[in-house]
């Protein structure tokens, strides 16, 4: 089962996917953030509100680091339970 989902993990399509729905995560809160920050909105509230969208874009983003070095991992360890006998190399990694 684990290797099951190992292998679903680690697939491009999977990421490509995964990737695809984060994109429009961070594609919709930088279109609200351009709309905040061309508003005639002042104070303190457009900033906070700012700031708030800053943080969440911010926040997905390392999200999508981290997944893709995971996938990394993953692939590593799959490789490891399924060829224990072979020494794997940075090159044998397929990178999205």
């Amino acid at each position: 089962m684990i290797n099951k989902l190992s292998i679903v993990g680690g697939s491009r399509k999977f990421c490509t996917f995964m990737i695809g729905i984060i994109l429009i995560l961070v594609l919709r809160l930088i279109y609200q953030f351009a709309l905040i920050a061309l508003s005639n909105a002042e104070g303190n509230e457009k900033v906070k509100k700012l700031v708030h969208d800053q943080e969440n874009i911010a926040l997905i983003l390392v999200g999508v680091g981290t997944f893709l070095a995971g996938r990394r991992v993953i692939l590593k360890w799959l490789d490891d339970n399924v060829n224990p006998d072979v020494q794997l190399t940075d090159l044998s990694l397929p990178i999205f």
